[in-house]
C-alpha cells in the first residue's frame, strides 16, 4: 500500500536532485494502485507546494527551486510520453494564464484531464519544447 506522505518526501527529494526516474518510479506504482491523477493530487502537487514553501522561508535558493519545477516538468513530460500521438481525433492547445510562470499546470492537466490519443501544443510561456 502507498503511504501519501513517504511518497511526497521521496518526490520531494527526487525533484532536488534531478531524478526523474525516481519520481516516474512512484508515479507508475500510483498508476497501478490508484491512478496518476490521484499520484498528481496526493504526491506531486504537494512536494511542489513544500518547494514553493521553502523558497518562500529562504529554505531553498531560487536556483534549487528551478532545478525542482524543471525537473517536475520533465517527469510528467516522460509520464505523458505514451499517450502522446502524433495524429489523433483531438487537437488541442494548452496554455496558462496570465501571470503564471511555469508549464506545470498545463502539464499535469494534460497528464489527466486530456482524452487519449491526443496531440496537444503545450503553448505555455516556459514550456522547453515552445521555447526550442
Amino acid at each position: 500500500m502507498l503511504k501519501i506522505e513517504k511518497s511526497k518526501k521521496q518526490v520531494l527529494t527526487g525533484l532536488k536532485n534531478g531524478k526523474v526516474d525516481e519520481i516516474i518510479k512512484i508515479a507508475k506504482k500510483y498508476k497501478a494502485q490508484k491512478s496518476l491523477g490521484k499520484f498528481y493530487d496526493d504526491v506531486l502537487k504537494n512536494a511542489m507546494y513544500e518547494v514553493g514553501y521553502l523558497w518562500q522561508q529562504n529554505k531553498l535558493d531560487v536556483g534549487m527551486e528551478h532545478i525542482c519545477s524543471n525537473t517536475a516538468i520533465k517527469a510528467i513530460d516522460k509520464i505523458t510520453e505514451p499517450y502522446k500521438k502524433p495524429s489523433g481525433a483531438y487537437r488541442i492547445v494548452l496554455c496558462t494564464p496570465h501571470g503564471e510562470l511555469h508549464n506545470i499546470s498545463c502539464s499535469v492537466y494534460h497528464l489527466t484531464y486530456v482524452p487519449k490519443p491526443s496531440l496537444v501544443n503545450n503553448s505555455s510561456c516556459s514550456d522547453q519544447t515552445f521555447l526550442s
